[in-house]
């Protein structure tokens, strides 16, 4: 991802990935949140393997890229998409 961004079309590319509390598979997350209108992400999940990735502006003006990898998610685990969606929320204000 830091790669891609680099490129001459690297912004268009991130600008095209789902913005949070907006569109795509983001649309109804992370609203009211810090993250909200301030991350770029492409969520991936299989079964039981969940790999979000993304581009994140923080509150503090700062552009981090982000991936968190969850493989073999218990099935008694309740609401892991919320549970990383609460980190990325945390990340979104942290200094």
């Amino acid at each position: 991802m830091r790669i891609a961004n680099l490129q001459p079309r690297g912004a268009d590319w991130r600008d095209d990935l789902p913005l949070a509390a907006q569109d795509g598979t983001l649309a109804h997350r992370f609203i009211g949140t810090p993250a909200a209108d301030h991350l770029h992400a492409k969520t991936s999940t299989l079964a039981t393997t969940h790999f979000p990735s993304s581009y994140l502006h923080t509150t503090h003006s700062q552009t981090l890229l982000i991936a968190i990898f969850a493989n073999d998610i218990p099935d008694d685990l309740p609401y892991p998409t919320k549970i990383m969606d609460d980190l990325v929320a945390a990340v979104a204000q942290a200094k």
